[in-house]
């Protein structure tokens, strides 16, 4: 769907934004895409993968400049810290070459102050390690926090545990203005459903502007 929604060319250069264990990037690469690069803050989860950069780095000091045709960070939470987010778009903005696209997916926050908290969920199995996640959001902040357990075929596991801070959609769409982004769709899921205040995700399709 990334392909799809992003309308990625073969010979595109991609950044996967929080790409952890590199999932996403496996399958781009399993569809003939050779200009990849994944970054996540913890260098603990990154997996190799060949033919593919893998950097431990904080989104935003990302550090580069024009480098890339689309961006994208999906299935996650790319906001650290209540104060970064203008901070971590810029950083984007700039890796961005000019009409370059990112895609933010992450939880709807407007779903979020409904549901329960704690939250818990199981994914995985297959070729991929399972994933036990318990997150808990605080409304008044806009703060969660996510425990995460990795659990691989030979029976060791990897733990650790992110805060993300979740914004809502109007709140995105001026922090992405500010950064020379411009929304030019919102969905509230990966079927590309109409964004509503239940819809499960908040993804946001923009390009940066022209020179």
């Amino acid at each position: 769907m990334l392909v799809e929604v992003l309308k990625f060319r073969p010979s595109d250069r991609v950044l996967d934004l929080g790409c952890g264990w590199g999932r996403h990037l496996a399958e781009l690469q399993r569809r003939g895409h050779t200009e990849l690069v994944g970054v996540d803050v913890q260098g603990g989860f990154l997996e190799p993968l060949e033919g593919v950069e893998l950097l431990e780095r904080d989104a935003a000091e990302l550090g580069f400049a024009t480098d890339f045709d689309a961006v994208y960070c999906a299935f996650n939470a790319l906001f650290s810290d209540a104060d970064t987010a203008p901070q971590v778009l810029r950083a984007v903005s700039e890796a961005l070459k000019p009409e370059g696209r990112f895609l933010l997916d992450t939880t709807n926050r407007e779903r979020l102050a409904r549901a329960d908290s704690p939250a818990r969920s199981w994914r995985g199995g297959g070729e991929l390690p399972w994933l036990l996640e318990e997150a808990r959001f605080d409304l008044l902040t806009g703060a969660q926090s996510i425990f995460q357990r990795r659990i691989f075929g030979d029976g060791h596991s990897e733990e650790r545990t992110l805060t993300r801070y979740h914004y809502t959609l109007p709140e995105l769409i001026r922090l992405f203005n500010a950064a020379g982004l411009t929304v030019t769709e919102v969905f509230g899921d990966w079927q590309l459903g109409s964004y509503t205040a239940v819809s499960p995700r908040t993804m946001l399709i923009t390009r940066k502007e022209a020179l």
